[in-house]
């Protein structure tokens, strides 16, 4: 069971959100390397210490020395590991090595407890088990493919889940892997019903969730089901203040405090008294009166979605039931379809649990409208969808296929809510989705398709000869060009003619894109390409012949990051590249604990001219000639395992200049490039990072304790109708953070709970703006709130911030230059006049059309911005905006 827990829970993760906690969170916050929880044991004498988090690693270990071992499969594989393994097909071969407190038993770890994961990245692909273990704990997987990055995850009954990244294997290589082994906390008992009767089949949840730094369920939170006797056994949770939490059917939820455990402890003689929770019973009808067999009924707790929401069917007397419901409002909804009927009757209603309910179905919802290409002449052939969106997403979808019509449309069986329309059709480019909020008759939504175009030409570098073979995408579809450097292209959506260079040795795009028309052929087109920039990285002669095989290289702000292998002499390429500042970095050490991995990185500005030339040198160990060392505490106690990242101000970098972590003793040493201003970001995590500014002087020893904060700010966010927020992610900036920073620290985070309440924690005293979402991804259908100047005081208690969100705007905007023609490629943002952006990570572009619609605007005025590819701000307007509205506008630019 665990085993299929476990991969549910991977299967859920956001890619995203491991993006981010790659930079900004402690290991543990995320499914990667060695994510196991809890500080490490730093020795002060640089002997071996267990990281309690995963490998064994000592301190003083050369860099080439890593929990990931390869070794040349040939001569010396036999000799190296017994037993001799098998030939190697095709492939590589791993050996997987027990390490950590409890891998002295390698026999209590069973066979098919370790599955590999064929991919970049545990959350694809399909596990595969490895064989027996030999009789010194070493697992084989043989033939693993080449040139893929692996995972090994251990997954061994009552023991904490790992996952430990394996480097991409070359053909006949050989990988040593250390997978740690840690017992973790286990808890046994029983569950009994009101009259003392055991129940069976209960799910009991053991876990640690009240940890700060929790933002996955892998090694935080076990489960299992009680059998016939109501016994469980769970185990294989981190250690921590444990709590566990107990549901079955018709009975009520309940949790029971464990308090603090330490790993290898047993939890046990549990016993845990359930009370018959509450009841939702009804009844659905047709309007005549007559019971609706077989309707299907939906139940969410109010101000949630239908995405994974309980249902159930109706009986014959239309009768339903739900059982083992907390006290609270919940949404209820019926759906039905009558004989000979294509759309479902729908119903909905909000109710609480020991209320009769009876729900008569109405007809669905109708939304009309019509279909045309660019000329206005009706579309014979298309296809229209509505998909449910925000709070209304997982509820019913529906959608009409017309094919020799009169460009007529109707959609039908909606339940109310909101939609996003789209619009398709053979020969024509998509139509940009149009929100709508179906609540009655009449709603109307009408698309204009444009008529594809086809574009012919050549392509040129930049000094006018013909490019033959080169590699392109052009209006969004590949193409080679041939012997003479020319290329055609059908099928293109109007506008103007995006072109993406696969091959970035081709150089830079130089010329300005072409203008098509839809319906338009044009057979003139030409595109010149300039070499570009190039940087150069040399390896520091003290690093060479080490670990490191290859240099990173990402653009000022960017996520985007690309790497180029050093060669015999040390340097790595990087070409093509557009004038600007970029980062050079040594990629982190995989399979090292996470502090240690990233020591060595090594991030260096570089400022890259239009088309030439620069040189860097990387790894220099003088290059960071400032140590700055000390002790973090709170209320005057040692606080150990703490991550540490450290900033350079005046920068925009997304990510730290260097990272650390505190010892058993709360000390902490980070190594510094240059003298300056900083900002030291301290805590167990990205939720809750205390920020201390510091001026570095140029002292090479420097020493600076810090202190944390405990003040805390709480606050609920409800909807316009009285529901809470559920699930929503909350951004709290400091007042003297730039009002753009992605720097954790800067800015801090909480969820919004059942009820819509949420709180932040380790506050400095001082002025505080809270954004109410729009972090990551912007709401559908909540829209942005900013309060300005909370102000947390020294003492006392602090404000409670209660916020009403309002229902979300949708703004369609496009981007023209000053003739008229659309700026493709382009970012369109919004700002309050204060300067607070509406969406902090936007990254959506304009189309070829140079349009791009933003959601989950709040009411109120902004600033509309456009930004070329350079972040230059070429074009701006205001927009007022009213809650739930829809607006178009037009930004003329500069260029």
């Amino acid at each position: 069971m665990k085993s299929r827990l476990w991969l549910s829970a991977i299967a859920a993760a956001s890619a995203l959100v491991a993006v981010l906690l790659l930079f900004f969170a402690r290991p543990d916050e995320s499914p990667a390397p060695g994510a196991k929880a809890t500080a490490p044991e730093l020795s002060q004498d640089g002997s071996d210490a267990m990281d309690t988090r995963g490998d064994l690693v000592p301190l003083d270990r050369p860099a080439s020395d890593s929990a990931v071992d390869r070794r040349v499969a040939a001569a010396a594989a036999p000799d190296e590991v017994a037993p001799t393994p098998k030939t190697i097909q095709s492939g590589g071969l791993i050996e997987i090595v027990l390490s950590g407190p409890a891998a002295g038993h390698p026999e209590a770890v069973a066979g098919d407890s370790f599955v590999l994961y064929g991919s970049e990245s545990p959350y694809h692909g399909s596990p595969r088990q490895l064989p027996d273990l030999d009789a010194e704990g070493r697992y084989y997987l043989r033939g693993v493919e080449a040139g893929e990055v692996q995972w090994i995850g251990l997954d061994a009954e009552l023991f904490v889940r790992a996952l430990v990244p394996v480097p991409a294997i070359i053909a006949g290589e050989r990988l040593t892997v250390e997978v740690p082994v840690v017992r973790g906390v286990t808890a046994s008992g029983v569950v009994l019903g009101p009259d003392g009767a055991p129940v069976a089949d209960a799910r009991v949840r053991l876990g640690s969730w009240d940890r700060p730094d929790m933002t996955t369920s892998i090694g935080y939170e076990e489960e299992s089901l009680t059998d016939e006797e109501g016994r469980f056994r769970v185990g294989g949770v981190l250690p921590g203040q444990m709590t566990v939490r107990v549901s079955g059917n018709g009975f009520d939820s309940t949790s029971l405090a464990l308090g603090e455990a330490a790993d290898g402890d047993h939890l046990e003689g549990l016993e845990i008294q359930l009370a018959h929770g509450g009841r939702l019973l009804g009844v659905v009808r047709w309007p005549d009166g007559a019971p609706a067999d077989k309707a299907t009924v939906k139940l969410s707790n109010r101000g949630q979605s239908w995405k994974k929401a309980p249902e159930t069917k109706t009986d014959g007397e239309g009768q339903f039931e739900f059982s083992g419901l907390g006290p609270g409002d919940y949404r209820v909804a019926a759906s039905a379809r009558k004989k000979r009927d294509l759309a479902p009757w729908q119903v909905e209603t909000i109710a609480r649990p020991g209320q009769p309910l009876v729900l008569e179905l109405q007809e669905g919802l109708r939304i009309t409208g019509r279909v045309t290409d660019d000329l206005g002449q009706p579309i014979s052939d298309f296809r229209v969808s509505a998909t449910p969106v925000g709070i209304d997403e997982g509820g019913s979808s529906a959608s009409e296929r017309v094919r020799k019509g009169d460009g007529d449309y109707e959609i039908t069986g909606l339940g109310a809510g909101n939609f996003d329309l789209t619009a398709t059709s053979k020969g024509h480019a998509a139509g940009r989705p149009v929100r709508v909020n179906a609540s009655g008759p009449g709603t109307t939504a009408n698309f204009t398709l444009d008529r594809l175009a086809s574009a012919a030409g050549i392509v040129r570098n930049s000094s006018g000869s013909p490019l033959p073979a080169a590699t392109l995408t052009i209006g969004g579809r590949s193409i080679t060009t041939d012997g003479e450097g020319r290329f055609e292209v059908e099928g293109v959506p109007p506008g103007a003619l995006l072109v993406t260079l696969v091959d970035r040795s081709l150089g830079v795009l130089r010329s300005e894109p072409a203008i098509l028309a839809p319906g338009e052929h044009r057979d003139d087109i030409e595109i010149v390409l300039g070499a570009g920039g190039t940087v150069r990285v040399q390896l520091h002669p003290s690093l060479e012949g080490g670990i490191y095989q290859r240099a990173t290289l990402r653009a000022e702000n960017s996520y985007a990051m690309s790497s180029s292998a050093f060669d015999e002499e040390g340097t790595a390429t990087f070409t093509g590249l557009e004038a600007g500042r970029y980062w050079v970095a040594l990629p982190p050490v995989e399979g090292r604990e996470f502090v240690l991995k990233h020591r060595d990185t090594n991030q260096i500005p570089v400022e890259v001219p239009s088309d030439g030339d620069v040189s860097v040198v990387i790894g220099d160990p003088d290059a960071y000639g400032i140590t700055m060392s000390g002790r973090v505490t709170r209320n005057g106690d040692a606080q150990a395992g703490l991550m540490m990242y450290v900033y350079a101000e005046g920068t925009e970098r997304l990510f730290p200049s260097v990272i650390g972590r505190t010892d058993d003793s709360g000390r902490y040493e980070v190594k510094l490039r240059e003298p300056g201003p900083y900002t030291f970001n301290v805590g167990e995590g990205q939720a809750a990072q205390a920020r201390f500014p510091v001026d570095v002087t140029g002292e090479p020893l420097q020493e600076r304790d810090f202190e944390l904060p405990d003040r805390t700010l709480e606050g609920r966010a409800i909807r316009e109708d009285g529901s809470p927020v559920v699930g929503g992610m909350y951004v709290l900036f400091h007042r003297d953070a730039p009002r753009d920073s992605k720097k954790a620290g800067d800015l801090q985070f909480a969820g919004t709970k059942n009820d819509g309440s949420f709180v932040f924690t380790g506050l400095h005293p001082g002025r505080y703006r809270l954004h109410t979402g729009n972090y990551f991804t912007a709401h559908e259908t909540d829209g942005l709130v900013i309060v300005e100047d909370i102000v947390v005081p020294a003492s006392g208690e602090g404000p409670e911030v209660n916020v009403v969100i309002p229902r979300a705007a949708t703004v369609i905007a496009r981007a023209l230059d000053a003739e008229g023609r659309p700026l493709a490629d382009h970012a369109i943002t919004l700002e309050t006049e204060a300067g607070s952006p509406h969406h902090i990570y936007a990254s959506a572009r304009t189309d070829s059309q140079g349009y791009q619609r933003i959601v989950g605007v709040g009411p109120g005025t902004w600033r509309a911005l456009v930004r070329d590819r350079a972040g230059q701000v070429v074009g701006e307007t205001k927009i007022e905006v009213a809650a739930g509205a829809a607006r178009e506008l037009e930004i003329l630019c500069s260029h």
